[in-house]
C-alpha cells in the first residue's frame, strides 16, 4: 500500500447477489464447518496451533489459518516454496500494516509480535467444494513439512524437580517480568521459597518439573492437584529462551502423560497477559470464567 485509499460500499448489483445467496448460507457453513472439523481431527496432533472458536461462539470460517510452532523469519520462503513445490495454495493473512510502504516513509514501528504472528501464519485451503482427497493431499503436505528438515527440531526435556532446583525456581518466580503476572505479584524472600519449595516437594498432590532446552534448564512447571481429577498448572520460561516454542512443547509433553488421562487441567492467566492466554488456548484449553484481572481456562484430558 503506497497511499491511502477508500472504504467503497457494496453496489445495488453485489448487493442483490448476496441476497440470492443468503438462501444457501446454512448449506455453505455446514460445509465450511465440515472441511474445518476435518481439520481440527487430522491436524489437532501436530505442531501446530490451529484456530480457537471459543465456547458458545461459531465461525463461518471464512479463512482456516494454522500457525507452525517453529516457523520463522529465516524459513518462511521455505516454507511458502515447500507448499508451492506440492502445489497447495497458501496465504498469509495478513501483511503488517506497519511495513506498508505507506507507513514506512512517514514514521517506522517496531511491532515484534505482529512480524512474529506473520511468520508463523498460513491461511491453508478452505472453500465451498473442496473435496476430501484435496483436504487429504494438504494435510499429507503440511505433515511431511513439519518433520521435513526446514524446521530444527529442538530437544525440548522434562525433568522431576530435585532440591538443587530450588534457587533456579527461586530466580525465575521473583522476577519482576514474571512476578507481575502473578496472583500475588510482590517479591518474595528466599527463607519463604525455601519453606514453600520443602513444602511441595514432600508434598504427594503437587509436582515440579524443571524444563530443559538441549542441557540448559530455562523453566520449571508445576502441578497442583485440587481434586480427585482435577489439577492446577502453571508455567514459568526464562525470557531468554521465549518464542521458540518451548512453554509450547513443555505443556503438551506433560499433559499427554498417561497418569493425567481423564484429568481436569486448570489454568489461569492475566487479562493482559496475551502471550500465555494464546498458549493455552493453542493446547486446547476453553475459556471457563473472567475476573477484573484474570482469566481462567480448562482443558480434559482424553
Amino acid at each position: 500500500m503506497r497511499e491511502l485509499g477508500l472504504n467503497l460500499r457494496l453496489n445495488d448489483i453485489q448487493c442483490a447477489l448476496g441476497i440470492s445467496q443468503l438462501s444457501r448460507i446454512k448449506k455453505n457453513l455446514n460445509f465450511r464447518r465440515n472441511i474445518a472439523n476435518y481439520y481440527f481431527k487430522k491436524l489437532g496432533k501436530l505442531r501446530l496451533r490451529l484456530p480457537i472458536i471459543k465456547k458458545g461462539f461459531l465461525s463461518s470460517y471464512h479463512l482456516f489459518i494454522i500457525q507452525f510452532v517453529d516457523a520463522n523469519k529465516k524459513n518462511y520462503k521455505l516454507i511458502i516454496n515447500y507448499f508451492k513445490k506440492n502445489k497447495i495454495s497458501v496465504n498469509t493473512h495478513y501483511f503488517p500494516i506497519h511495513l506498508q510502504p505507506y507507513y514506512q516513509k512517514n514514521k517506522k514501528f517496531n511491532l515484534p509480535e505482529s512480524l512474529n504472528y506473520y511468520f508463523k501464519s498460513f491461511s491453508i485451503p478452505m472453500y465451498y467444494g473442496l473435496s476430501k482427497k484435496k483436504q487429504d493431499k494438504v494435510i499429507n503436505v503440511i505433515t511431511r513439512l513439519i518433520e521435513s528438515n526446514i524446521f530444527k527440531k529442538k530437544k525440548i526435556i522434562i525433568k522431576k524437580a530435585e532440591y538443587k532446583d530450588s534457587k533456579f525456581i527461586f530466580s525465575l518466580q521473583n522476577k519482576d517480568e514474571n512476578r507481575k503476572y502473578f496472583f500475588n505479584d510482590k517479591q518474595i524472600e528466599l527463607k519463604e521459597h525455601q519453606l514453600w519449595y520443602k513444602t511441595k516437594m514432600s508434598d504427594k498432590y503437587s509436582f515440579l518439573y524443571c524444563v530443559y532446552n538441549q542441557n540448559s534448564k530455562c523453566g520449571f512447571i508445576h502441578l497442583n492437584k485440587i481434586g480427585k481429577k482435577s489439577l492446577e498448572i502453571s508455567i514459568i520460561i526464562d525470557k531468554k529462551f521465549r518464542k521458540k516454542g518451548i512453554a509450547y512443547d513443555a505443556l503438551n509433553q506433560i499433559i499427554n502423560k498417561k497418569f493425567l488421562s481423564g484429568y481436569k487441567i486448570y489454568a489461569s492467566s492475566k487479562n493482559n497477559n496475551y502471550s500465555s492466554i494464546r498458549l493455552f488456548e493453542s493446547l486446547g484449553f476453553i475459556f471457563r470464567k473472567e475476573t477484573k484481572e484474570f482469566i481462567f481456562l480448562k482443558k480434559i484430558v482424553n
